[in-house]
């Protein structure tokens, strides 16, 4: 059972969490031109709101 701290791993609110993050992330990287890593991040960011949206 999860105390509450984080959310379960792999629910919707940490999958949307992950989301966040790696979109964040992704900015970081495009602020600072590495368009390769920001690529990638937002990859990552679409992922996990696919997986996100399978669990509605």
């Amino acid at each position: 059972m999860n105390k509450g701290l984080t959310p379960s791993p792999w629910s919707k609110e940490f999958l949307l969490s992950q989301a966040d993050k790696y979109q964040q992330i992704a900015e970081w990287h495009r602020i600072s031109g590495n368009d390769s890593n920001a690529e990638k991040s937002l990859q990552l960011v679409a992922t996990y709101q696919r997986l996100a949206k399978q669990h509605s």
